[in-house]
């Protein structure tokens, strides 16, 4: 799972530049009367302590189509890279970004349309079409990856658990074999829901998921042993409601090994965790 934190920074050549710049190099004049939104929601770069670290990075973005007010959706690129070196992932973010532009240039839009104030919430509209975020009643059972919390179906409803004001310290499913009772560890399941109530399995330990402003958070200590290392990320925009190109850029640091009360949201495109 990744877990990212952001903090603000100053481009030195603004995205929005080099957009139109793209734009102008992949366009001619019969282009003129023709407008593409493109919604940069993460770019994020990070790499392990050790010099010879690989390198990550991910992408996400979103390509409208405008037709007088209103933005018609072409595509979407939700991906992430691995290179050896800054200069050899940059290069493949660049190339990533310009083909995914250049290729969807002429792609017809879906009959997906938003207002403008959509695209700046498409979180929330994105949110509101996936189960976990759009109930408060949850179903109960073992969740063994995000999709199955999202989509509210869980492995097995059949458990047993241990609960100390409302904390959870155990939880015990049957062996197929000879149907003993035996412990999960939270290494090996994504969430888990008892009584009604979610809990994310974080590092060691059961962590209580609430809902606040339409995110899904949780608290933790868990800092040390979850493989967090030094990485920064970029993204425009910040905040969970994506962002245009310009403004604000994002960079983030991871935290480090020591440990320390953190409040965790989730994505809900792809269920990681990101520290507030």
């Amino acid at each position: 799972t990744t877990f990212r934190r952001r903090t603000l920074i100053e481009d030195k050549v603004p995205i929005s530049t080099q957009l139109n710049s793209l734009m102008t190099n992949i366009t001619d004049d019969s282009a003129k009367d023709q407008t593409m939104l493109f919604q940069l929601r993460d770019l994020m770069f990070s790499q392990g302590a050790k010099s010879n670290s690989p390198i990550y990075c991910h992408i996400r973005v979103n390509l409208y189509q405008r037709f007088n007010d209103e933005y018609y959706y072409i595509n979407r690129i939700d991906t992430l890279m691995i290179k050896d070196t800054y200069k050899a992932i940059i290069e493949e973010a660049a190339s990533v970004i310009t083909s995914f532009v250049v290729d969807n240039l002429t792609t017809l839009p879906l009959d997906e349309v938003y207002s403008l104030n959509d695209v700046y919430n498409i979180d929330n509209i994105e949110k509101s079409e996936i189960k976990l975020y759009a109930t408060d009643a949850y179903q109960n059972g073992i969740y063994p990856d995000y999709y199955s919390f999202a989509n509210q179906t869980p492995l097995t409803v059949e458990m047993t658990y241990k609960l100390k004001d409302k904390e959870l310290k155990e939880v015990k499913v049957k062996d197929a074999t000879d149907e003993k009772w035996v412990k999960m560890k939270p290494q090996d399941i994504y969430a888990v829901v008892v009584e009604g109530i979610p809990y994310i399995a974080a590092g060691k330990k059961y962590c209580i998921l609430y809902k606040k402003d339409n995110n899904l958070e949780f608290k933790t200590e868990e800092t040390s042993g979850l493989g967090i290392t030094p990485s920064v990320s970029i993204g425009v925009g910040g905040g969970s409601g994506g962002g245009f190109v310009g403004g604000g850029i994002g960079i983030t640091i991871f935290g480090s090994s020591k440990k320390e009360k953190i409040t965790m949201y989730i994505d809900h495109l792809n269920g990681d965790f990101i520290a507030k």
